[in-house]
């Protein structure tokens, strides 16, 4: 590798600022995911829904997957084909209603893709969202730790500013990292096969061991998602080429900047991954060695150097 620019990278100009809007937007969500289902005695609307019956054909033949009974579905939800759920806007508890649609050209099943169905609808019921008042029983109902909506509002944009913070942290290392492998160069312009078979194996490695964890197999992901070792290992294989350079830039500014490690360094690592993973100290040293450590500290060191290098354009 030979390194070009890594110190004072330009960066994209971040915005942390958290605006009234965005605060009642958040509130406003949060009063959504308080909100009831209320059976109404009235003709449905979108945001209303509605339990049913349906059972649909293509030139009068059923089939697969185009019946179901008491299927609960909210109007306006775009979450069956286009045309489907307008059609039930206006109906009530006991309606019959035909519903004409068209598959989309590129459906899912090649063999509905394109044509014209007619689907039976049974409207059983008609529910409509009630959403509880912004007020101080909401606020005291949504966090045991406020009295009032004035506590709740000001917790609320305290949250919104750290989390606008966090994700604007972590956007000028990503962008400061990307502009200093950008202004690197590998010898002979080209990484070598080997290492971007490494990577992939590794990735491939890493996402089974955090699987297994949950009890799945590699066999019965490939069962379940349909994919084989050699979809999975192309999936990889986009992101290697880059994900390589990174390692080998970072380890390149690692030796260039000559940054050693030390004990005490390394003794603080292993207590911050001890208290994250819930283990004992002997533990993570039994299972990562001092290189390994030593190594993965140097890497965040040179990360914090080129961040604090960056200048925000």
């Amino acid at each position: 590798i030979e390194l070009g620019q890594y110190k004072g990278v330009e960066v994209p100009a971040s915005d942390t600022s958290v605006s009234d809007a965005d605060v009642d937007e958040e509130l406003a969500n949060m009063q959504q995911g308080q909100s009831e289902l209320v059976l109404v005695d009235e003709a449905a609307k979108n945001g209303d829904t509605v339990v049913i019956d349906f059972d649909g054909s293509v030139d009068g033949v059923h089939f697969d997957g185009g019946q179901a009974d008491n299927y609960s579905l909210e109007l306006g939800s775009g979450s069956f084909i286009p045309g489907f759920e307008e059609q039930l806007v206006g109906a009530k508890a006991e309606d019959k209603v035909d519903v004409k649609v068209t598959f989309p050209e590129d459906y899912q099943a090649a063999d509905l893709a394109g044509k014209e169905a007619v689907f039976e609808v049974t409207v059983h019921e008609v529910k409509s969202k009630e959403v509880p008042a912004l007020d101080d029983e909401f606020a005291k109902d949504v966090d045991e730790e406020v009295e009032t909506l004035a506590e709740l509002t000001e917790k609320v944009k305290a949250r919104l500013v750290d989390q606008k913070a966090a994700a604007a942290k972590e956007a000028k290392e990503d962008a400061a990292v990307a502009a200093a492998v950008d202004n690197a160069k590998v010898v002979g312009d080209e990484i070598p096969d080997a290492m971007i078979d490494e990577d992939v194996h590794r990735q491939m490695n890493q996402m089974f061991a955090s699987m297994q964890q949950q009890g799945i197999s590699p066999e019965l992901y490939y069962q379940i998602t349909g994919t084989s070792e050699d979809d999975l290992h192309k999936q990889y294989e986009e992101g290697a080429e880059r994900r390589v350079k990174t390692n080998l830039v970072l380890e390149a500014i690692v030796k260039a900047e000559d940054i050693k490690p030390s004990d005490e360094e390394i003794a603080a690592e292993v207590k911050s991954l001890a208290e994250a993973y819930n283990m004992e100290e002997d533990a993570v040293r039994n299972a990562l060695s001092d290189d390994m450590l030593s190594h993965d500290i140097a890497i965040k060191s040179v990360v914090d150097l080129i961040v604090a290098e960056a200048v925000e354009a």
